[in-house]
């Protein structure tokens, strides 16, 4: 008797076993999921729209043939990019009473009360003077 309970254990274990594989979604192994390639849709390049910003950019001449290039900063309020012996930064605004003035850590652009400019570094040796737009 015991011999007849056991079997029926095996076949019901056996038969729920086969139902449960049965009614499972087949699923990928690892390696196949990894090397399966997944493909996006790519954008289609007629519709895109492309958007130029206005850029000005302001040449100044200096003593000694020297070249100051400024290039208004968008994205800050009253920051400009000023390019001097091919080195650029990023100068922000400066109160000053009569004149204008900006200024980072390193380079300090500064204007007379004559109107032309002056590019100082942060040692007060003067890198350009004199600049006028060109």
């Amino acid at each position: 008797m015991q011999n007849v309970g056991k079997l029926n254990a095996i076949l019901f274990i056996s038969t729920c076993g086969i139902f449960v594989t049965a009614c499972t979604p087949s699923s990928m192994s690892p390696v196949a999921q990894v090397e399966q390639k997944q493909t996006l849709p790519e954008p289609d390049k007629s519709n895109t729209i492309v958007k130029v910003k206005n850029q000005s950019i302001i040449k100044y001449q200096c003593d000694n043939k020297k070249i100051v290039t400024i290039e208004p900063d968008n994205t800050k309020k009253k920051a400009i990019h000023l390019t001097f012996a091919q080195t650029t930064h990023t100068l922000s605004s400066v109160v000053t009473k009569k004149s204008q003035k900006y200024s980072n850590i390193r380079w300090v652009w500064s204007e007379d009360f004559s109107g032309k400019w002056k590019l100082r570094d942060n040692r007060n040796k003067v890198l350009a003077e004199n600049c006028v737009k060109k």
